[in-house]
């Protein structure tokens, strides 16, 4: 395979993983081809990574919601004791 066809590959891969729902992405690890992108992908490449950057701002935000939410659920009692909380005054 022609280190051009590799590298489009790769491409293809992180496009189809930065179109993808966040939760729907397996890691992976591409196979470098072993030589520099070719300059017609060079472009292509530049705008992958500003996706990934705009994607990671994302998943940053959310995590730091996600803590403060947990945050706010570390208020309240883990257990609550073995007896009863309503009396039945009727029984």
């Amino acid at each position: 395979m022609s280190g051009a066809v590799a590298w489009s590959e790769i491409l293809d891969q992180l496009e189809r993983e930065l179109d993808a729902p966040i939760e729907a992405v397996e890691p992976w690890t591409p196979n470098y081809p072993g030589e520099p992108i070719p300059e017609h992908l060079v472009e292509r490449a530049t705008d992958i990574v500003r996706r990934q950057h705009i994607r990671a701002t994302q998943l940053q935000e959310q995590m730091m919601n996600n803590r403060a939410q947990v945050a706010v659920l570390d208020l309240v009692p883990a257990e609550r004791g073995a007896t009863a909380s309503y009396v039945d005054l009727d029984a």
